[in-house]
């Protein structure tokens, strides 16, 4: 089976948290008046696919050059959580049939189905974590969460802010209540040194059950995260 690309294509003012600034492409270069094709661009180390380090959330948490290479590609297992509706929050039991199939340092990879809304308001109001849901999934030894929504905490406030580039963070938390953007989530994951993927793309392509996934992130200085090229690799070991 050949591999399947995870990741959302990269370009100007894609959609990213309204507490991120939007990333910008310029073609810094070009053949006709260079002799080369270069592009310049600025984005955060949080946008599209990404991958998230315990110092992002944690103070004096690791960073993710503090990883081996091995710990961003492995063995996972692949979630169907499809269905769900708007702000659903998932519960130690929509995970409970998973707990023989998970092994101490496997993946855990949710289709939600959410990334169909990709670039509208709706797509911050994907199905997150419980802080149960987390500690179970943490007492499992998982060591890789990831989702195809824009966090593995609730953060349906964001989709109350106006789709605006030019909005600051700042002005941002004042078009939500507070308590529609939750951390229990990353909290939880962040505290057992565990590693958080969000933004996945195309998991209705994967097929269900244990597979093999590439998260590698880029090598970026005391990184508390980075984008990443997400890839199923396939059903058997790669190795």
């Amino acid at each position: 089976m050949p591999m399947i690309d995870l990741s959302h294509t990269l370009k100007t003012d894609m959609q990213v948290c309204p507490c991120d600034r939007r990333p910008r492409f310029e073609q810094y270069a070009s053949i006709d008046r260079e002799g080369v094709n270069v592009k310049l661009f600025t984005m955060g180390t949080h946008t599209g696919a990404h991958i998230d380090a315990p110092c992002h959330g944690r103070k004096g948490g690791k960073q993710l050059n503090d990883f081996p290479l091995e710990r961003f590609v492995g063995e996972g297992v692949l979630v169907d959580l499809t269905g769900k509706p708007p702000r659903y929050e998932i519960q130690p039991g929509d995970l409970a049939d998973y707990a023989k199939e998970v092994r101490p340092g496997n993946f855990l990879i949710l289709d939600t189905g959410w990334d169909i809304h990709f670039g509208t308001p709706r797509f911050f109001e994907h199905p997150y974590f419980s802080k149960a849901a987390a500690e179970l999934v943490a007492s499992w030894g998982v060591s890789l969460v990831a989702v195809d929504g824009s966090s593995v905490d609730g953060a349906y406030g964001f989709a109350a802010v106006p789709n605006d580039p030019s909005i600051t963070f700042e002005q941002a938390l004042t078009y939500m209540e507070h308590d529609d953007v939750k951390n229990d989530a990353h909290g939880v994951f962040f505290a057992h040194d565990m590693l958080i993927v969000e933004y996945l793309n195309n998991l209705e392509k994967v097929p269900r059950g244990r597979g093999y996934f590439s998260f590698l992130p880029l090598r970026i200085e005391e990184a508390d995260g980075s984008p990443i090229r997400a890839v199923y690799l396939g059903e058997r070991p790669f190795l």
